[in-house]
């Protein structure tokens, strides 16, 4: 009787450390926070840009390939005192950098100044990619 007990209690601890495992994985799989900010250093409506989301204060401009459109674009650029931090070469877009603050709504001027400009197609805002390599 007391060999079946052992058994028992040692098939119970062996179920109760199983649980308590997963329940430990599943915790810190869902534990990531994102950061926070100090409410008090920023001005209200004047949010920062999500830097986990995107790459902060990059733009990426597509545009219609004419000296043209080039020659205003850039104009625009230097006029926004942004820096161009990559001209691709095997599609029409370019990669700005917008000056400090790097706040939403600096940003999203910036963005519709851009689309203003004829012959420009999209301006978006330099999404992060992450890969996922559990599949």
């Amino acid at each position: 009787m007391t060999h079946t007990t052992n058994n028992d209690k040692s098939h119970k601890m062996k179920i109760a450390t199983a649980i308590l495992t997963t329940i430990a994985i599943l915790c810190a799989c869902n534990s990531h926070k994102p950061q926070s900010t100090n409410a008090e250093a920023i001005p209200v409506g004047d949010i920062p840009e999500d830097s986990t989301i995107y790459n902060p204060g990059v733009l990426i401009i597509n545009y219609t390939r004419t000296d043209s459109v080039r020659a205003a674009m850039f104009a625009q650029v230097k006029q926004l005192n942004a820096a161009v931090i990559y001209d691709y070469d095997i599609i029409d877009a370019i990669a700005v950098r917008l000056p400090e603050p790097h706040t939403l709504s600096a940003t999203n001027r910036a963005i519709r100044t851009l689309k203003s400009i004829p012959g420009i197609l999209n301006v978006d805002r330099d999404h992060i990619a992450h890969l996922d390599t559990d599949r």
